[in-house]
């Protein structure tokens, strides 16, 4: 049976502490005095810990920062409804039913919305048949006067496949995924309507803006583990030079 590396993590570490305390101490103390064989081995030894603790809470954190954007969306998608009115979702079921002015209005409306939020798109689709169709497609004025924004019923051919999960399954979804738009990670909450109309409403955050949160999650790990190793550090050098004088007091 191959052994789980997870569990070998404790015993490699004492292995190395094991090694790094023999080495320290079977030096003769002509060629290393007592306060730097202590200050060698603890140093070693603080160094091993901070390492294994950036890295197990760099995991952690990040982890939890994911699951902190997802919770984000999911919060922009539950409120869609409450904000774009549920009149405004039916009518786009009905060919015709919204003027182009009052439709474009309401992209700009999400869209503004959206950068509020700190998202690149709020928006809703529906599946007809086997593929996707924007409801109501939210973008930036400036998308908006360059003709990149979709109107009611027509295909979203760059469907996200956890989009059709969503809808097979009627329950949320979250991946990060590429289309023509961009790189996102996005969130998938299945909605129906008062009047039965069912959609998915969709949240997108920028990959790069996910990564922006992740790195500044490792930054301020790795300082915190910087700190801890130079206390560590002043620490041991410390008590290494009061027993290396305790030691000499009594060697006199």
């Amino acid at each position: 049976m191959t052994p789980n590396p997870k569990n070998r993590l404790p015993m490699l570490g004492f292995q190395v502490f094991q090694k790094l305390w023999r080495r320290a101490f079977n030096v003769n103390r002509t060629q290393l005095g007592i306060s730097t064989k202590i200050t060698l081995l603890f140093n070693s030894l603080n160094v091993l810990i901070v390492v294994v603790y950036a890295l197990i809470s760099v995991k952690v954190l990040v982890a939890k920062k994911i699951s902190d954007i997802d919770a984000e969306l999911a919060h922009a998608t539950q409120n869609y409804v409450r904000i774009i009115g549920e009149g405004r979702i039916d009518r786009a079921f009905q060919p015709g039913a919204v003027p182009e002015e009052d439709y474009r209005a309401d992209v700009a409306f999400m869209g503004e919305y959206a950068s509020y939020l700190g998202l690149a798109y709020l928006y809703s689709m529906t599946v007809v048949g086997s593929k996707a169709k924007y409801v109501l497609d939210g973008a930036p004025q400036s998308e908006i006067d360059e003709g990149n924004f979709k109107y009611p019923m027509k295909d979203y051919p760059d469907a996200s496949p956890m989009f059709f999960v969503a809808w097979k399954k009627w329950t949320p979804m979250a991946e990060e995924y590429t289309d023509s738009f961009g790189s996102f990670r996005s969130y998938f909450m299945p909605l129906t309507t008062k009047a039965g109309n069912k959609i998915i409403v969709g949240a997108d955050m920028r990959i790069d803006d996910v990564k922006q949160r992740i790195r500044d999650v490792v930054v301020s790990q790795v300082m915190i583990a910087t700190a801890i190793a130079a206390i560590g550090f002043a620490v041991t050098f410390f008590f290494a030079r009061m027993v290396a004088q305790t030691d000499d007091q009594h060697d006199t």
